[in-house]
């Protein structure tokens, strides 16, 4: 039982260490802001994707074109 405590007691200060320790804190700021970035911009080209898609099935469409795939 003494062998957990132990052990628990460890994490606990390791714990507190990490929370602590403000070393790296602004390259996980960074990485959560570029992350961000990242989604917005797979998000509009996306966006895009579909936009253009959809304007392409209308051109085919109005002018009388097989439908594709």
């Amino acid at each position: 039982m003494d062998v957990k405590r132990t052990k628990w007691n460890g994490f606990i200060r390791l714990a507190k260490r990490f929370a602590s320790d403000e070393r790296g804190l602004e390259t996980v700021e960074y990485a959560i802001i570029a992350g961000i970035v990242v989604a917005g911009t797979v998000a509009t080209i996306v966006a895009i994707g579909t936009w253009v898609s959809g304007a392409l099935t209308t051109l085919q469409g109005e002018l009388g074109g097989a439908p594709v795939g």
